[in-house]
């Protein structure tokens, strides 16, 4: 049977198995909402386990304005982990200047270096297994990115919206539309008139900070996961 992959941007409970393990070997730590958990110009060489609360990944750039935009990568939730490639000491140089990790709920987490986190790897089959796995997690949400950009504007809108719906609010993460554009590397313009065909089809309703999904079988329909290649479109 075929299996289709489809990021969710927000994963929990992957390393519950090791919590004690993080713990022998880390330190407990807290970050308030909203706080930079590592900023520009630093590297990413400890690994946090999040005990509550959520982290955002993210990226920074410029546009041709030069206004700042960040684009969410993903969300890490209770008992699992992030940073996932800090043990191995291999970093492009974009990681350095460009990725951001911080609180975007208070957190709480358990600190280990990446020397302890190899060390960890190494003793434990399953933990490393548990950690390649969420290394091809990543690599396929970066990979359906590159392929993303090549669909309109229409369908990455509905196909986050789809995704959003199920996942992230579910989880208490709330977007703007400024949010939602970034992430599926649109405008908020562009945001703002396609949730406005959406809304007079009678898929959603909207107001300030809230998308409401009214036919979630018809915005499924719209999805690139659900739809052919000339498939339905509004």
């Amino acid at each position: 049977m075929d299996i289709y992959y489809s990021p969710k941007y927000y994963y929990d409970s992957v390393f519950t198995d090791f919590k004690d393990m993080f713990r022998s070997k880390g330190r407990e730590v807290r970050f308030s909402k909203g706080s930079t958990i590592i900023g520009p110009d630093e590297l990413m060489h400890e690994l946090y386990y999040i005990t509550s609360g959520i982290t955002r990944f993210y990226v920074i750039g410029e546009d041709i304005n030069g206004e700042t935009l960040e684009k969410t990568i993903w969300f890490t939730g209770k008992d699992d982990v992030f940073p996932l490639y800090g043990p191995y000491g291999v970093h492009c140089r974009f990681e350095y200047e460009n990725q951001m990790l911080s609180a975007y709920t208070d957190v709480e987490a358990i600190r280990i270096t990446r020397k302890d986190a190899l060390e960890m790897m190494k003793e434990n089959f399953s933990f490393a297994q548990t950690m390649l796995d969420k290394y091809v997690e990543l690599a396929g949400i970066l990979l359906y990115e590159s392929v993303n950009l090549m669909r309109s504007a229409r369908r990455r809108i509905i196909n986050f919206l789809n995704m959003y719906e199920e996942v992230l609010k579910p989880n208490g993460i709330i977007l703007t539309q400024e949010e939602i554009a970034t992430i599926t590397g649109t405008t908020l313009p562009t945001v703002a008139r396609e949730l406005k065909v959406l809304r007079e089809a009678g898929i959603i309703e909207t107001s300030r900070k809230q998308i409401v999904i009214k036919d979630n079988q018809k915005l499924y329909e719209l999805c690139s996961d659900a739809a052919t290649k000339d498939g339905p479109m509004l």
